[in-house]
């Protein structure tokens, strides 16, 4: 089964935003209830373990990235994003900001290309992400620069 990056970015980001450790009802849930991914055709069929075919690539999604250390399952039906996945998160949504719309046609059908499953909805909760992470960057820089502020051996600001 074929998943794509969009996935992984749509469970990296629910793990983030549901306190780092929901259980996996919780987190399918609010990936679909929020529109965290575009619908596809099929999505609400029944595969052969029973669950609607968005439940069950979700739970693939969810096998991607443990075989990537992005994701743990401490308990029992319970999923943690580890550091590795954080990170992942935090640089995919501070990129985020500097994603462009598209400018014409054939922009706007590449970018339907490359995501294709990511929502509206999902973007915008990425830009809001990485604007609150570049501010909290920015202001954290600005506390660890200033005890040295006055120091002649302080290492520039900018480093």
């Amino acid at each position: 089964m074929h998943l794509g990056l969009e996935e992984e970015i749509a469970l990296l980001y629910t793990l983030y935003a549901c306190g780092r450790k929901p259980s996996k009802a919780r987190a399918t849930q609010f990936i679909i209830t929020n529109h965290l991914l575009k619908p596809y055709e099929g999505d609400w069929e029944r595969v052969a373990t029973g669950e609607h075919r968005v439940d069950n690539r979700i739970a693939w999604t969810r096998q991607n990235l443990k075989d990537k250390g992005e994701l743990s399952m401490p308990d029992r039906g319970t999923w943690a994003i580890t550091q590795k996945g954080v990170q992942r998160i935090e640089k995919v949504a501070i990129r985020s900001l500097s994603w462009e719309e598209p400018k014409d046609e054939l922009d706007a059908i590449l970018h339907e290309i490359q995501w294709d499953r990511v929502s509206d909805e999902l973007l915008k909760r990425l830009k809001s992400l990485g604007a609150e992470l570049k501010q909290r960057r920015g202001k954290m820089g600005e506390q660890v620069a200033a005890p040295n502020a006055g120091s002649a051996h302080a290492p520039p600001a900018s480093v």
